[in-house]
């Protein structure tokens, strides 16, 4: 089980499945936490390593268009892109 604590760093995260498949990719605000089920939770420091990280997965700008399309897959709030389906 992965889990970023409340004054953790790094709070830019990748979940995986038990198939290695990405589940879930986002950021968790300062002072929460996140707790995953899941087998697999990759932490970043910044946004930026993230986004490398995702497209060299799933394919260039995977990452972009999912957070500016709303997708379910991307949690939390891009600090780099637009996403008018996401409410403050």
């Amino acid at each position: 089980m992965g889990y970023i604590d409340k004054t953790q760093e790094k709070r830019w995260y990748c979940i995986k499945d038990e198939t290695s498949n990405i589940h879930l990719f986002g950021n968790v605000d300062l002072g929460n936490i996140l707790t995953t089920g899941e087998p697999i939770l990759l932490v970043y420091l910044t946004e930026d390593e993230l986004e490398i990280y995702v497209d060299s997965e799933l394919g260039a700008n995977y990452y972009k268009d999912a957070v500016e399309s709303g997708n379910d897959i991307f949690m939390g709030i891009s600090q780099k892109y637009p996403n008018p389906q996401r409410v403050l």
